[in-house]
């Protein structure tokens, strides 16, 4: 039930490769409800597979819909299902399961860590499944179409190098906040800073940038949608490839002296690339990537530590309004990215209005202010800056359908 709910509600919100006629009759709050009730209240050995299988579903549905609650009501009863038997480790698997059933358990280890790096990054929680502490080998087992004549079409080894840009991304998280906690670290007997002593580009992206480069020609660019399902699945990991891993490159730009125009550079060339992605994949994906071009957002907001000279923010304008236009080439596919658009390019305009013209130095007075919601921005004497206020830059609206949730960085 909780995967015909994820299928209706992807159906009815227009999440998939293909538009379709929708019956009126199709509600899926109504699988959903079904599928809650039937997960069991506690857990242990009476969660079998299937069950842990249908927290999964549901964990998804709860991202889909953007309900942050739900979600971590069930990521947390996932967490504990896997805890209580040991599912992080292969070793502590029934011995009986068949090969294709060791598979499923990779796949839905695998796919449910890449869920909660995602949510960790969008939402702010902790990783509670760290990828050190996980004893499951990657799925590798081709489908059950697969051919040697048609090895071209082969999608896993995209999917599991998806993860391997997800296991960054998770390190990378707990060394920006590393550097950003407020908790007082005087009491401790033990440092642990030496875990955190390593080069991220060095150790984290430049192995995933040669992996990348060795990847077939089928996960570097995403083909046009096409009848082969095959063609499609690579192509989907392709578009996936591309999002993840400019997200990761920003991120490890936060643990260097990487400067915010370079910053500026790095998302301006992420916007361009998902731009060339066709649209019914863009579709397919749904909200999680608008969640993650979210989290692309707070990254970059991240660089600024004080009020912006004009000229600085003039970069960040650009991204702003290149990001407003993809999102808003996005609304035939995606409902939320109109709304989300519009929201940022008001925003450009706001501060358009509160800069005003430029002025030329010898016009300038410098008793000169002008105000926006409660900030002054004061015009330099004999210079050709005006600041925009840290306190403005605080308010840029990158928070899209998690608004009321959202803690990233």
């Amino acid at each position: 039930m909780s995967m015909c709910a994820l299928s209706a509600y992807r159906i009815t919100s227009g999440a998939t490769f293909s538009t379709r006629n929708i019956d009126e009759d199709l509600h899926p709050n109504i699988y959903l409800d079904e599928a809650l009730a039937a997960i069991p209240g506690n857990f242990g050995e009476s969660l079998d597979f299937e069950y842990l299988q249908a927290v999964g579903i549901i964990c998804l549905n709860a991202r889909e819909r953007g309900n942050a609650p739900l979600l971590q009501q069930f990521l947390g009863l996932y967490h504990g299902a896997v805890a209580e038997p040991g599912f992080y480790d292969e070793r502590r698997w029934p011995s009986s399961i068949s090969v294709i059933e060791r598979e499923e358990r990779r796949r839905l280890y695998w796919h449910m860590y890449r869920l909660e790096v995602h949510t960790s990054l969008v939402l702010g929680h902790a990783v509670r499944c760290p990828e050190l502490q996980s004893a499951i080998s990657y799925p590798m087992l081709p489908d059950q179409d697969f051919t040697e004549s048609a090895a071209d079409s082969e999608w896993l080894s995209g999917w599991n190098f998806i993860t391997d840009i997800y296991r960054g991304i998770e390190h990378l998280i707990s060394y920006f906040k590393s550097g950003r906690t407020l908790a007082s670290q005087e009491n401790r007997s033990l440092s642990t800073a030496f875990l955190l002593d390593y080069d991220p580009q060095e150790k984290i992206l430049m192995p995933l940038a040669v992996a990348l480069s060795n990847l077939p020609s089928r996960f570097k660019r995403a083909r046009g949608i096409s009848r082969d399902v095959r063609q499609n699945r690579c192509g989907f990991q392709a578009a996936n490839i591309i999002c993840t891993y400019q997200l990761m490159r920003m991120l490890s730009f936060t643990a260097n002296d990487m400067t915010f125009h370079k910053a500026c550079e790095t998302a301006l060339e992420l916007i361009e690339e998902i731009s060339a992605i066709p649209l019914e994949y863009l579709r397919a994906m749904g909200l999680a990537m608008l969640q993650e071009l979210a989290g692309f957002g707070h990254i970059l907001s991240s660089f600024i530590k004080k009020e912006l000279p004009r000229s600085d923010y003039q970069h960040l304008r650009t991204v702003m309004l290149c990001m407003s236009e993809l999102l808003e080439n996005l609304a035939s596919c995606l409902s939320a990215a109109a709304e989300a658009g519009r929201r940022l390019r008001a925003y450009v305009e706001e501060i358009d209005r509160f800069l005003g013209p430029t002025v030329c130095p010898e016009s300038r007075e410098t008793n000169d202010v002008q105000e926006f919601d409660g900030a002054v921005a004061r015009a330099q004497p004999y210079l050709e800056e005006t600041f925009v206020p840290f306190e403005l830059l605080q308010r840029i609206p990158w928070d899209w359908d998690w608004a009321e949730h959202a803690q990233v960085f």
